[in-house]
């Protein structure tokens, strides 16, 4: 208890088209999650968007992220429809599952790169695994004042035992970028 701490002074709601193949408009909250154990865990979180009178508005549905000890990782969390009164959000830990085995794709160098009104992230991915995969590769974009500015993210095919760079080029006003690995697929 108290080890998986919900940072939820810098939350985000957001509307606007998700999705990869399939795109449609919803609300989405982006919140940031620290891991204080001194294990990597596995964590699952969902949340209720709420209205000015603390109302309920929509369900958010559950994202899950391996969070290294001592670590932060962005979690975005989707309504199923857009909820034009949504102005607030609450959030609950549904797992936290230590993990004892090494992550199979790593992020092997970040580079933070200035430019105008923004900055890219360069990532470089690693694929540890004597196979192929699929791997989702997410950026958080922060502003000056430390709020989330954004949570893009990329699918990647990897080769068995390779590595490869890919940019993320964060939103107006974005001074600072951390990169992780999401989902793997073997």
């Amino acid at each position: 208890p108290g080890s998986i701490v919900v940072l939820e002074a810098n939350k985000v709601i957001k509307s606007g088209a998700i999705g990869v193949n399939v795109r449609q408009d919803a609300t989405y909250v982006l919140v940031d999650v620290e891991n204080r154990s001194r294990r990597e865990r596995r964590v699952a979180l969902d949340g209720m968007l709420r209205d000015q009178d603390g109302g309920e508005v929509g369900a958010l549905s559950v994202d899950e992220l391996r969070i290294p000890a001592g670590e932060t990782r962005t979690f975005a969390l989707v309504c199923n429809r857009v909820a034009s009164n949504a102005v607030d959000a609450t959030f609950g830990v549904r797992g936290s599952a230590a993990i004892d085995y090494a992550a199979p794709v790593v992020i092997a160098s970040l580079e933070v790169e200035p430019l105008p009104n923004t900055v890219a992230a360069w990532v470089r991915v690693e694929n540890n695994e004597g196979r192929p995969v699929v791997a989702t590769l997410l950026a958080t974009f922060y502003g000056a004042d430390g709020k989330i500015l954004g949570r893009p993210f990329t699918i990647l095919e990897l080769h068995a035992k390779s590595s490869r760079p890919f940019r993320f080029v964060g939103p107006r006003g974005a001074a600072r970028a951390v990169a992780f690995v999401g989902d793997v697929l073997q």
